[in-house]
């Protein structure tokens, strides 16, 4: 899976996804199989007589057992698997109740790995896919984040509803955060400068984006800080 995703690339998964966890399985699975093998061949090496071959399986058998009992407890989580927690379900139901050709905008975090996991929906970015494996890849990303960057922090609202009918963007996934000038210093964002400096800047200059504004008007959910506001809604609002 692993070579036929590179073969497939970006229309299967990133390869990597194929061997992370898999990996880890595998490894498991190995370390008990080999640590089996070598306390058989103690017990084997030991059958014959001697009494140094004995003190040494015997030895050699209490310390692979010490160490496979009371290594966890030497860690802080044991097991460490990694997995990716969803801290929002009420969030992500309500998306999956959504059809299933829907479009996603957002700069929240949560946005990256989340949400086409838990919800099966499509996000036109995300920072975890924003790896530059070629240009041709990239260069596209890329133009997709910048415009998002733009229409997210921009007071002109022909402006945002160019990008939504140029992406057919559907929902907008809002952090309530993200109208702050310290959520433009993330360092994933501040790759693409200058468009994350010119948000700062307008955001500096209290003027107010149109998707704060319609915040009030457009959203169709929310919990906690986040809001989630309707492309349709933003697309019917006047000048």
């Amino acid at each position: 899976m692993f070579a036929i995703a590179h073969a497939f690339l970006f229309k299967l998964h990133l390869p990597n996804r194929y061997t992370a966890y898999s990996f880890r399985i595998i490894i498991a699975l190995a370390t008990g199989i080999s640590l089996t093998l070598i306390l058989d061949a103690l017990v084997k090496w030991s059958l014959n007589p001697g009494l140094i071959k004995s003190i040494i399986t015997l030895l050699g058998s209490i310390l692979i057992i010490s160490i496979v009992i009371f290594y966890p407890s030497l860690l802080n989580k044991f097991p460490t698997t990694a997995y990716f927690t969803g801290q929002y379900p009420e969030l992500y139901e309500f998306f999956q109740k959504q059809p299933k050709d829907i479009l996603i905008a957002s700069l929240a975090e949560d946005t990256n790995s989340n949400l086409p996991s838990f919800t099966q929906r499509s996000i036109l970015v995300g920072r975890e896919y924003s790896i530059p494996y070629h240009w041709g890849y990239y260069g596209q990303l890329r133009q997709r984040i910048i415009a998002l960057i733009q229409a997210h922090y921009s007071s002109n609202l022909e402006e945002v509803k160019q990008f939504i009918n140029t992406y057919n963007v559907d929902l907008f996934l809002l952090d309530k955060n993200s109208f702050s000038s310290d959520f433009l210093s993330d360092r994933w964002l501040q790759q693409f400068q200058p468009y994350t400096q010119e948000a700062q800047a307008k955001l500096e200059q209290d003027a107010i984006p149109i998707l704060e504004k319609a915040m009030e008007v457009c959203s169709v959910f929310k919990i906690e800080n986040f809001v989630v506001i309707e492309a349709k809604c933003i697309n019917e609002l006047k000048s």
